[in-house]
């Protein structure tokens, strides 16, 4: 089974919020990238708080502008085909995919695998993905970003399983 390494940026904490960016790297079940995808989400209507907006970056601006529909996101994520959702506090993105993107989520299995929970049972703390980058040695490419995100998660996931480093999807 192949695994879905998904990241979200939102206007706020719960699906009411707006789905602003997806991030997503398909693996392998030895997480090697098979591919990615990444984009801006645009709505008809934004509901987002300036505290999300902030720490994301994001405008709804530069999504109206570069974003794709979602119907689009929905199609590209599930043209990566069935996989199991992993990420970094997976829920959360899970969620928001689930609310915003149904379609993505067909052949999804119930599980998930959440690397910070997995942290968390190897050293006893519940870390940030921040944390947990540092002392795997892996840089976040672009912190608070969707497919950043991912990365660095992936890479964690990788360090905890003692893989190296994640090479480009091939």
């Amino acid at each position: 089974m192949n695994y879905l390494f998904l990241d979200v940026e939102t206007g706020g904490l719960t699906p009411d919020h707006s789905l602003l960016e997806v991030g997503a790297i398909l693996t392998d079940c030895e997480f090697a990238p098979l591919a990615t995808y990444r984009a801006l989400i645009r709505h008809p209507h934004y509901v987002v708080t300036a505290r999300a907006l902030a720490v994301n970056g994001l405008s709804t601006a530069q999504c109206d502008a570069d974003g794709v529909s979602l119907t689009e996101a929905g199609n590209a994520l599930l043209a990566l085909g069935p996989a199991v959702p992993a990420g970094w506090n997976v829920a959360f993105d899970v969620a928001f995919v689930r609310a915003w993107l149904p379609a993505a989520t067909v052949g999804w299995p119930y599980q998930m695998l959440d690397v910070q929970s997995a942290y968390l049972l190897r050293f006893g703390v519940l870390g940030s993905l921040r944390t947990a980058a540092r002392q795997a040695n892996v840089i976040n490419p672009a912190p608070h970003r969707a497919l950043g995100d991912c990365e660095t998660t992936l890479g964690v996931a990788r360090w905890l399983r003692g893989l190296p480093p994640p090479e480009a999807p091939r």
